[in-house]
């Protein structure tokens, strides 16, 4: 349903809040966006503000390496930066 959705309108943007282990809400809330453009053209169009540059990967990289310590299965990485 969602994705039909998507095909219709373009995009769908859907919000739900997390809840802990014990099904208690927490204060927090997860929002993700869905754009679909149709190969021929059809639906939509996208902007040139639409797509992240090189230097919005690297940086995406570098964040992950930051918190990857945070993760309870996670060991210390033998990557050197900008691997």
């Amino acid at each position: 349903m969602v994705l039909q959705k998507v095909v219709e309108e373009n995009h769908v943007e859907v919000t739900d809040t997390l809840m802990d282990d014990n099904n208690a809400v927490i204060k927090t809330s997860l929002c993700v966006e869905v754009r679909y453009q149709a190969t021929d053209g059809t639906v939509g169009s996208w902007d040139d503000g639409d797509f992240l540059g090189d230097e919005s990967l690297q940086e995406e990289g570098k964040d992950s390496q930051e918190t990857d310590g945070l993760l309870p299965s996670s060991r210390p990485s033998s990557r050197t930066p900008g691997e």
